[in-house]
């Protein structure tokens, strides 16, 4: 009786930490780029994203106008997530000089 036991427990534990990572829906877009430039930088921010969309397989794009492109992430990671899409983006760098001191010529 005991091996059972053990085992219903290790499959609750299971079931739950699947529960614990459930996707939910942060954004809608109606254009596919959309979603998908938001799902790249919320990737390049390690919080892995979905992009859903219900177009028969790319066949009627025509559909996002009525079922837009959803863009889903962990429940956990999704407050992060608005964050990352919410804030404005700064350069780093300056647009005038787009090469830095390594990337100029003569240097090995």
């Amino acid at each position: 009786m005991k091996g059972i036991y053990t085992l219903v427990t290790a499959r609750s534990v299971r079931y739950v930490r699947r529960m614990a990572d459930a996707m939910v829906v942060i954004r809608e877009y109606i254009s596919e780029v959309e979603a998908m430039i938001a799902r790249s930088v919320l990737e390049a921010h390690d919080i892995p994203a979905l992009v859903l969309r219900d177009d028969a397989g790319g066949m009627l794009p025509s559909m996002h106008l009525v079922f837009p492109i959803r863009l889903a992430v962990r429940r956990a990671e999704a407050t992060l997530a608005l964050h990352v899409l919410d804030t404005p983006f700064r350069a780093s760098t300056s647009l005038d000089d787009p090469l830095g001191d390594a990337d100029r010529p003569g240097r090995p």
